[in-house]
């Protein structure tokens, strides 16, 4: 359903205390459910009255007013009905002299099956005044003069700030404005992964008296009704587009449509059939909200929080805790995103500028390695997550000025290649690409690594699944600053330190993208080759075209999805540095592209991240070179048929009718000592639908990962969500690189 806007309905209330009657203009949204306050605000209203005697003569009231109707308009027959209610109404007037205030009075009136509202107030001390309009404005005009004592009230301004609690309903819009002032939780532990409907939910602590006030709102008018506002306040700082208004099953925490995905935070465990029990809502409750509106332009594609500046050609590296490290490019500074809150915050600074183009990669003892950049090609330096701080570290051996790559080999050490061996771009004279070196963090220095067949700047290095790094495209600087790019590759191979050439590419590449997949191939495409698209086989070492992207996504970047598909953001639209907002998915079972909407900007030189959830983190860049840089960022949520992580473990999506079974493969590893384990499948219903292999082994340091395969089979399974548990349970201590899946 979409979102349209609105507005906060307008309702003239004729309003009598002690001696004089006067005017306030509230605010009122469609109508609550039978007998519940829909109003309560504050209000402000002045005037000028005939014996006062001050200079001039004249009137302030503020106070605050609550108004309750019965029935809710939403809850009217097709026919239309009648409405009736009354107003109360306490404050303070200063004007001749300074009193209390009080009135109140009764409403009644119609709906018709239009939504057209006519509406009598009347106070108790007989003046009244008719108001007409719908039930997304209800507005009126002075119907008689109102005498009072022998006094007349003449309005000369009338103002309200509405400050609702608990008021909601129906418009003629399709959406109702979120109660202001009201924010349901203190914090927030998580948020799920998409249901079958692409909802999710926001799962956090509540704010006290929560529940009361949930029974002051409506229930929606109609299925996936939200709430107006563009961006929803539901935690101090933690903003959610497109929320949902609860219905009675949500408000009493029944969230059935999330089975295995909503888990109590306590336990890390699935609530039976996605239902919160009823002593637990003191401490824990959800909002549904709708990441993906089906008619949206970017269905998959939601804001989140802005980073404290603008970036472009920084660095993204995400941490152990689930936090992503944003560093540089201009000046110091480096921030932290946390998926949790949606919020960016500051951490330690770095020791040197480095500039544009900098690396950032987290080492296997959780700290991040930062290497080159344009403004201190040589500089290292070492971020420990625990402490916030950046410590400088060996320089390297050569310059790695823009466009290089650095990449975690499986024994700990980094691989360090290419860039211009420069200290700006574009340099004042053509430069030569630096080589390769390797960076030790057992002894914090550089080693050069090599030779390589060609020195490059602009490529893509990929880890391949037997620990060699493919090393494919890139360019050259020439004179006149024009640029020769390559069609040839190599690998490096750390067990010998040295890099051999593999059969080229189809077409020559430069600032393309490149990511592993799940069979081992490497998928290396678009840049400046135009927008076809190689897969290397790594046992062949050749190249062959698979299909080819909408777009040429020039410094674009590709992310391995736990789906096994592999999402293409971002980049160049064909013209240099002129971003696009385009995202498109490839499937290696069909070889193809489809879209998969598109970012909420364009952006070309940015970052992307996984998330753990399995959702990506799109931040900074810019629209078009080289300036405004941007500060907001986005979330990519995979909505596709197939297995996703969530916080409550792996979950495996299926198209109603699909019996194939899906299989995800998940690494059990030690860094420090042999670790013997054993793992295990269960399921909750629905028979042994799910299955683990390898059931027990030992991880040894040094060696490579076992893998352990859990499979979902949905054959024989009626349309609904089932759930179960994937566990390693482990003697001292194990590391899974799908954290969740711990038990």
């Amino acid at each position: 359903m979409p979102k349209a806007s609105g507005s906060i309905s307008s309702l003239l209330h004729l309003l009598r205390y002690t001696s004089v009657t006067w005017l306030a203009l509230i605010g009122l949204g469609a109508m609550a459910a039978s007998g519940q306050t829909v109003f309560s605000g504050s209000f402000s209203a002045s005037g000028t009255m005939t014996d006062c005697t001050s200079t001039p003569p004249t009137w302030t009231e503020t106070g605050t007013v609550t108004v309750t109707l019965t029935p809710a308009f939403s809850s009217l027959p097709a026919s239309g009905g009648s409405v009736s209610g009354t107003f109360t109404l306490s404050g303070m007037n200063s004007g001749c002299t300074t009193s209390a205030a009080s009135a109140q009075g009764t409403a009644s009136g119609s709906v018709s099956a239009s939504g057209a509202v006519t509406l009598t107030l009347q106070s108790s001390g007989g003046c009244s005044i008719t108001l007409q309009g719908t039930v997304s404005e209800v507005s009126g005009a002075l119907a008689q003069a109102c005498f009072s004592s022998d006094e007349l009230l003449t309005a000369s301004s009338i103002d309200l700030t509405s400050r609702s609690a608990g008021m909601s309903g129906s418009s003629s819009s399709g959406c109702v404005p979120f109660p202001s002032g009201f924010i349901p939780f203190t914090s927030i532990n998580y948020v799920t992964a998409a249901n079958y409907n692409g909802d999710h939910l926001v799962v956090g602590a509540p704010s006290p008296g929560l529940l009361e006030a949930l029974a002051n709102l409506p229930l929606p008018a109609f299925a996936n009704q939200t709430f107006c506002d563009a961006q929803v306040q539901l935690a101090p700082g933690q903003y959610y587009p497109s929320v949902y208004v609860p219905t009675a099953d949500e408000s009493g925490g029944n969230f059935s449509a999330f089975s295995g995905l909503l888990v109590d935070p306590a336990t890390n465990l699935p609530y039976p059939n996605g239902i919160i029990p009823s002593g637990a809502l003191s401490t824990v409750f959800a909002w549904r909200i709708g990441a993906a509106q089906v008619s949206s332009l970017n269905p998959n594609w939601i804001a989140t929080g802005s980073m404290p500046e603008a970036m472009s050609m920084q660095s993204a590296v995400l941490l152990p805790s689930g936090k992503v490290l944003v560093a540089g490019p201009f000046g110091t500074n480096a921030y932290l995103y946390d998926p949790a809150t949606g919020t960016f915050s500051t951490t330690g600074q770095m020791q040197v500028n480095h500039g544009s183009y900098l690396t950032a990669t987290l080492l296997i003892d959780g700290r991040v390695l930062v290497v080159g950049g344009e403004t201190q090609p040589s500089a290292a330096e070492l971020y420990d997550p625990v402490s916030g701080q950046f410590t400088l570290t060996g320089s390297t051996n050569q310059l790695h000025g823009a466009y290089h790559t650095a990449t975690l080999l499986n024994d700990g050490r980094v691989l360090v290649v290419g860039g211009l061996a420069a200290a700006s771009y574009p340099p004042p004279s053509p430069v030569a690409d630096s080589g390769a070196e390797l960076f030790d963090p057992a002894t914090g220095t550089f080693a050069v690594a090599g030779p390589m067949a060609m020195n490059r700047a602009w490529h893509t290095a990929t880890l391949l699944a037997d620990g060699r790094v493919l090393v494919a495209g890139g360019w050259l600087v020439n004179p006149a600053n024009t640029f020769t790019i390559f069609d040839s590759a190599e690998v490096f191979d750390p067990s010998t330190g040295s890099f051999s050439l593999t059969l080229p590419m189809s077409t020559a590449r430069a600032a393309h993208f490149a990511a592993l997949l799940p069979s081992g191939a490497v998928l290396v495409g678009g840049g400046f080759g135009g927008p076809s698209v190689d897969l290397f086989d790594p046992i062949e070492g050749a190249f062959t075209p698979t299909g080819s992207c909408s777009s040429e996504h020039n410094t674009g970047i590709a992310v391995l999805l736990s789906s096994g598909q592999v999402l293409v953001v971002g980049g160049d639209d064909g013209a240099l540095y002129t971003g696009t907002s385009s995202a498109e998915l490839y499937s290696p079972a069909t070889g193809t592209f489809t879209p998969t909407g598109s970012m909420t900007t364009s952006r070309t030189r940015l970052t992307a991240t996984l998330l753990q959830d399995g959702r990506v983190l799109a931040a900074g860049g810019d629209p078009v070179c080289c300036s405004p840089y941007l500060s907001s960022a986005e979330i990519y949520t995979p909505t596709v048929e197939g297995l996703v992580t969530s916080q409550s473990g792996l979950t495996f999506q299926f198209a109603q009718g699909n019996s194939t079974a899906q299989s995800q493969s998940v690494a059990v590893l030690s860094t420090t000592t042999t670790i013997p384990w054993n793992a295990s499948a269960s399921t909750y219903e629905g028979g042994n639908w799910l299955s683990i292999s390898t059931s027990s082994g030992n991880s040894v340091p040094g060696a490579a990962p076992t893998t352990l395969t859990i499979t979902a089979n949905p054959a024989g399974l009626s349309a609904q969500t089932y759930y179960g548990s994937a566990c390693s349970r482990r003697l001292m201590e194990c590391i899974l690189r799908s954290p969740s899946l711990l038990c």
